[in-house]
């Protein structure tokens, strides 16, 4: 099944049919920032991933606009990330959440934990031509329960 999104790009509208969703685990372009997160998700039970970047398949049904969406239990948890697609021949960037359940994470079933939770992308989306010449100044951000999460 796929996962149908809607985008406002640059003033016009965009529908996107995804059929395959894939997402980049412990990936980065910074090893050191990538060994800090996979320390990070050490302490909280989820075991070294044995090679980074991890790719992991998702159901793309899975994925959801809507403003609101809510999770299973108190072990997920949020995290913002840039989200790349290709659209009749053009790759654009949007932002998004991988929400996953990190108890399922830490029992050794990431690929699983990783389908357990719905995956929000934002409205907006730009094309990546437009953005590359100061991608290292995007500040990606999302807000939770009016807390703010950024990475940046």
């Amino acid at each position: 099944m796929s996962g149908k999104l809607h985008f406002d790009c640059e003033s016009r509208p965009l529908t996107v049919r995804i059929a395959t969703l894939l997402l980049a685990g412990f990936a980065g372009r910074d090893v050191a920032a990538t060994e800090r997160h996979i320390a990070d998700m050490e302490k909280v039970g989820v075991p070294r991933p044995a090679r980074f970047p991890a790719i992991y398949p998702v159901i793309p049904a899975l994925l959801s606009q809507a403003d609101r969406h809510e999770v299973y239990g108190t072990d997920t948890t949020p995290e913002v990330e840039f989200v790349l697609f290709g659209h009749e021949g053009e790759v654009f960037v949007t932002v998004g959440n991988d929400q996953c359940d990190t108890a399922v994470e830490a029992a050794g079933m990431a690929e699983k934990s990783k389908n357990l939770c719905q995956k929000v992308v934002a409205r907006h989306a730009w094309p990546l031509s437009s953005v590359k010449d100061h991608w290292d100044r995007l500040v990606l951000g999302m807000e939770i329960d009016r807390r703010q999460v950024v990475d940046e």
